[in-house]
Parts: C-alpha cells; structure tokens; sequence
C-alpha cells in the first residue's frame, strides 16, 4: 500500500470505506502531485 494511503485507511475494513473518503484522498492527492499520479491512487485503490 502506498505510504500516503497507509494514515489514511489504516483500520478501516474494506466495508468500512466510503465513496466520500475516497474522493477526499482523490481530491487531495490532485492538489499535491499531477492528476496522473492521483488516478494510480484510484486505480490502486
């Protein structure tokens, strides 16, 4: 898992992941790097 997504999801049961949070680390992960690098994250995810 990547190092950035690691604080983030850490405890969460796949069930207990929402389409919110995944939007907030999308959107936080665009305003840091390129939005190439932000749709890896997705994919990874």
């Amino acid at each position: 898992m990547p190092g950035y997504l690691i604080p983030t999801l850490r405890g969460k049961y796949l069930d207990g992941i929402t389409r919110a949070a995944i939007v907030r680390i999308d959107k936080v992960k665009k305003a840091e790097s390129s939005a190439s690098r932000a749709n890896r994250y997705l994919v990874f995810m």
